[in-house]
């Protein structure tokens, strides 16, 4: 036997072994049809039929898409399957009609970035109770930012030894159900955020929205005179000490009643109407 036949003979039993057909292992080894049926009877190799490679190629192929759809590249699909990175693409594009924005790096992309954003929520949220976009849109409007005045009161308080529980998001979600934002500041008509009872933090439960605390009551909430909190007096009958509020309306003084601990007489003051039109409405 010549060293031709020989050659051919061995290329037609890895052609078999590769999983090709006759007719596909005679286009590759560049013989006739016969000469295949000829050295396969020789060999004793059976080559698969046309519908089993079809269907080997077809589940192949539908896993190539899969990968590529969930973000797996075309070099790690090709290393995989033992293929070129050409002729994945070619199955790709030919047979699912899918291109670089369908899968692969971009997916890829994408996933990386969603799990860096909730990775950012997450610390914006322990830190802030809000998410980043939350954030951002509360730290808009430069100096006039809601973050701003967050800030600064939270700095306030802890500058003069209160303490403070509020996350920004949490401060920000009692001003906006309050209603009072817009007329939030510093005069004795504003509003300002202040404790219902001084000997505690700041903190969610313990705050209230009313005019006048950023001049009064964020200051300690004390008289100079007594050191009670602004609106409180203090009476004292025997061995008994009562505390009474009261509040002035368009230059007249009305009591709002007495209590037993100036933290509550205090409430009461923060919780009266500021204004005439106020009482009125409450009236």
């Amino acid at each position: 036997m010549t060293g031709r036949k020989l050659s051919t003979m061995a290329a037609v039993e890895a052609a078999q072994a590769a999983g090709m057909t006759r007719r596909e292992a005679a286009a590759h080894i560049g013989v006739s049809l016969k000469t295949i049926y000829t050295y396969a009877h020789r060999l004793g190799v059976v080559f698969p039929k046309r519908s089993l490679v079809d269907a080997a190629h077809k589940a192949r192929n539908d896993q190539i898409a899969a990968l590529f759809r969930q973000g797996v590249v075309g070099e790690e699909i090709a290393a995989q399957h033992g293929i070129s990175r050409e002729r994945v693409r070619q199955i790709l594009e030919k047979q699912y009609g899918l291109t670089g924005a369908d899968g692969g790096k971009r997916v890829r992309g994408e996933r990386n970035s969603q799990r860096r954003q909730a990775e950012r929520d997450a610390r914006y949220l322990a830190e802030h109770g809000c998410d980043y976009e939350q954030y951002v849109a509360l730290s808009a409007g430069g100096a006039r930012a809601p973050i701003r005045a967050y800030q600064q009161q939270r700095q306030n308080a802890l500058r003069r030894g209160i303490g403070w529980e509020l996350t920004l998001w949490q401060w920000w979600s009692i001003w906006q159900a309050s209603g009072k934002w817009a007329e939030r500041g510093r005069s004795p008509a504003a509003y300002g955020m202040g404790r219902v009872d001084i000997r505690k933090p700041f903190a969610p439960g313990n705050v209230v929205i009313a005019p006048g605390i950023e001049n009064s009551a964020t200051r300690n909430c004390k008289n100079k005179k007594s050191g009670l909190p602004l609106g409180v007096h203090r009476s004292q009958r025997g061995s008994s000490t009562r505390y009474w509020a009261t509040r002035k309306l368009g230059g007249k003084q009305y009591y709002l009643g007495t209590f037993k601990t100036p933290e509550l007489a205090h409430a009461a003051y923060l919780a009266a109407p500021s204004t005439i039109a106020e009482r009125s409405t409450a009236a």
